[in-house]
C-alpha cells in the first residue's frame, strides 16, 4: 500500500494473550514522517518499514485529516473512546484539528476535556448534562427522562402500578428529571408505604386484618 501524507491509518493490531486483534493507529504527517499513535501485540506497527506492509495486517482504514468527509467517517464509525484517544493525541502532538461528534446534537468536539464517553458513544458536556438523571446522576438520554407525569398517559415503566400510586408519584416529583429506573423505584416505595400503612391500620382497628395479611404475604 502506498502511504498518503496527512493520513491516519486504522488497522488490526494486537495479538497477545487474551486478544486476537484490536484497533491500532498510526499517522503519516504532511512531510511523510511516521508517528505511532497506538500499537499493541505482535501485529502492532511501530516504524515506517512495517507501515508500508500495513495491508498484510488485515482490514485497513485510511482517514485523510484534510478531508471533512474522512474525519466525519472516523468520528461516526469508530468507537467513541478510540476517537477520544486520537483527538487527545493530536491535541498533544500535532496542530491538526481532529474531532469527535456528539451522538445527540451532532456538534463537533475538538477539545477532549469537553467530551464524555458513555457506552462507546461520545457526548458533549451540554447533552450529557441534559440527559443525566437528577435523582441517581446516571446518564439516561434526554428521551428517557421524566420531569412530570401525564396521568392520562403515564409512561410504560409504571404500567404495573395503580392509578393512586401514579397520582401520588406525580405530586412528589420534586422538580427532578428522573430516569425510568428511578421512577419505578419511587413508585415502588410509595406502594410499599401504602401497604405498610394499611397493615398498621388493620392491626390497630382489627378491620380487614385477615384480608390485608393475605395480600401482603
Amino acid at each position: 500500500m502506498k502511504l498518503q501524507n496527512n493520513t491516519i491509518y486504522q488497522y488490526q493490531g494486537g495479538g497477545y494473550s487474551g486478544c486476537i486483534w484490536e484497533w491500532n493507529f498510526f499517522f503519516i504527517d504532511k512531510t511523510g514522517n511516521f508517528h505511532d499513535i497506538f500499537s499493541s501485540g505482535r501485529s502492532g506497527i511501530t516504524d515506517m518499514e512495517s507501515a508500508k506492509c500495513v495491508e498484510d495486517t488485515g482490514k485497513v482504514y485510511p482517514y485523510c485529516i484534510d478531508s471533512e468527509k474522512d474525519l466525519d467517517e472516523l468520528a461516526n464509525e469508530t468507537h467513541g473512546p478510540l476517537v477520544s484517544g486520537l483527538v487527545t493525541w493530536f491535541a498533544d502532538n500535532q496542530n491538526n484539528e481532529v474531532y469527535m461528534i456528539c451522538v445527540e446534537c451532532k456538534e463537533k468536539i475538538y477539545d477532549p476535556d469537553e467530551a464524555i464517553s458513555h457506552n462507546q458513544d461520545i457526548l458533549c458536556d451540554d447533552c450529557y448534562s441534559t440527559g443525566t438523571c437528577g435523582c441517581c446522576g446516571d446518564y439516561a438520554g434526554p428521551g428517557n427522562l421524566h420531569y412530570t407525569i401525564d396521568l392520562k398517559n403515564p409512561p410504560d415503566c409504571l404500567s404495573e402500578f395503580t392509578d393512586d400510586v401514579i397520582a401520588e408519584l406525580s405530586d412528589n416529583m420534586e422538580n427532578l428529571d428522573r430516569c425510568e429506573f428511578c421512577l419505578q423505584n419511587a413508585a415502588q416505595e410509595i406502594e410499599n408505604n401504602g401497604t405498610q400503612e394499611a397493615l398498621f391500620l388493620a392491626l390497630l382497628t382489627g378491620k380487614g386484618l385477615f384480608t390485608t395479611v393475605r395480600v401482603c404475604c
